[in-house]
């Protein structure tokens, strides 16, 4: 709960913030494996990646890489990023950890990375609307949720309510997206995968709020992922 107005999905479980974002909140590939394989180290067990590589870039994006991380080893190789990103989900796997990773936003047939590392160790979160099962789609057509059958699940993407005060943001009210609700107005509303693959890691912390012996098996934390996919 965050100052008793909004609940989480699993209001239960504990949350521990992994950065791997700069200051700029740009973000390199090995610093996202990083990451996760220290989260999963560390006993996370429900490890939520809402962040990811695309599985191509364009010339601009791939000029504006090579600025920005100039110093570092292998800076914009797609290939050796989605290689070492998915490394990382294996690891993290075999310590017995589940992890949840954003589809992407750019409204394509395209795979995000690491959501689409292999089935067995990533869940792939897609976008829907906020009141149906319709996959999520801004009105422009740019944006919208990743989708294909490399996609796991999906849960809601658009207008979902943050922790962030507005105040903070400075968002002035004609720009506000949230219904102004017994104080929910307060806060800001966040659209895309990003908010979808939280849902789908609550739910799973849900399930093992319910099962906690399953934390210490493997095998059972693998059933839960399978619960929660054939059920949703």
């Amino acid at each position: 709960q965050f100052n008793s107005l909004i609940t989480g999905v699993s209001p239960q479980s504990k949350l521990l913030s992994v950065r791997v974002a700069d200051k700029d909140r740009g973000v390199f590939y090995q610093d996202m494996a990083d990451g996760i394989v220290w989260a999963a180290t560390n006993k996370v067990k429900i490890i939520n990646a809402s962040i990811g590589v695309p599985q191509e870039i364009s010339l601009a994006e791939l000029l504006a890489c090579q600025i920005k991380y100039s110093e570092r080893d292998q800076p914009c190789d797609i290939k050796q990023a989605i290689k070492t990103l998915c490394y990382a989900v294996d690891i993290a796997t075999q310590k017995g950890s589940l992890v949840v990773a954003a589809a992407g936003n750019d409204n394509i047939n395209e795979k995000n990375y690491p959501a689409a590392c292999d089935k067995e160790g990533a869940i792939a979160v897609g976008g829907t609307e906020l009141f149906n099962d319709q996959r999520w789609t801004q009105v422009d057509g740019k944006h919208g949720s990743n989708f294909g059958d490399w996609a796991s699940i999906a849960a809601p993407a658009r207008a979902i309510i943050s922790t962030m005060p507005l105040e903070i943001l400075e968002v002035p009210s004609s720009e506000r997206t949230c219904i102004d609700s017994v104080g929910i107005g307060a806060y800001d509303c966040k659209t895309g995968t990003s908010q979808a693959a939280p849902h789908v890691s609550g739910a799973l912390a849900q399930i093992l709020v319910r099962h906690p012996e399953w934390l210490k098996n493997k095998d059972l934390m693998d059933d839960a992922k399978r619960r929660l996919m054939v059920s949703a």
